[in-house]
């Protein structure tokens, strides 16, 4: 079979890395050649090119309002991050009827693993909201430090005060019986 390639051309495809965009563009514009002969001219499989073309025209890029741009990541198509993963269950949520199935169609996911997504939503959000607020009053560890110390030295100044109060009380004792010996002396 005779070359329909230029050599040129087919030099400048084969450039490392092989650039799935370039050999779709240079398809596009010569339908004389299948994308299958081409790959093989060009050395490469051409499972991998049916593959990211498949991806990249079942991709959608954004939605009607321009700013819903969900990507899936990896080599399977759907393959979603999990930000990726509520932003289309929130975008499925505003859906309705027969959109619904063409959404999931868009995206690439079966149903049940969308509904497996939206049973993990639910569940995440019952546990965000079943969790209780914590307690502003909970004292931190500084806190609970200087009411400890505070208790400690309360107790140390009822121990001074009881010890004083005996000092007091031996020292007025001391004074009764000097002036009971002073007495008796002088009697």
């Amino acid at each position: 079979m005779k070359n329909l390639i230029d050599p040129e051309i087919l030099a400048e495809l084969k450039q490392e890395p092989v650039s799935f965009e370039r050999v779709a563009a240079f398809l596009d514009g010569n339908s004389e050649i299948t994308a299958a002969r081409l790959c093989k001219l060009l050395g490469v499989d051409p499972q991998q090119y049916y593959n990211w073309k498949s991806r990249k025209t079942k991709r959608p890029a954004t939605t009607v309002d321009g700013n819903f741009d969900v990507v899936p990541t990896g080599v399977d198509k759907k393959n979603y991050s999990a930000s990726d993963k509520l932003k289309l269950v929130k975008r499925y949520a505003a859906l309705e009827g027969e959109k619904r199935t063409e959404f999931l169609r868009t995206y690439g996911i079966y149903d049940s693993d969308f509904t497996r997504w939206l049973e993990k939503a639910d569940d995440a959000a019952l546990a965000a909201l079943s969790t209780r607020k914590p307690r502003s009053d909970k004292k931190s560890a500084e806190q609970l430090e200087i009411e400890r110390l505070k208790k400690e030295l309360r107790g140390q100044e009822k121990t001074i005060a009881k010890l004083s109060a005996i000092v007091v009380a031996q020292k007025k004792i001391s004074e009764f019986l000097s002036r009971d010996e002073d007495e008796d002396d002088s009697d």
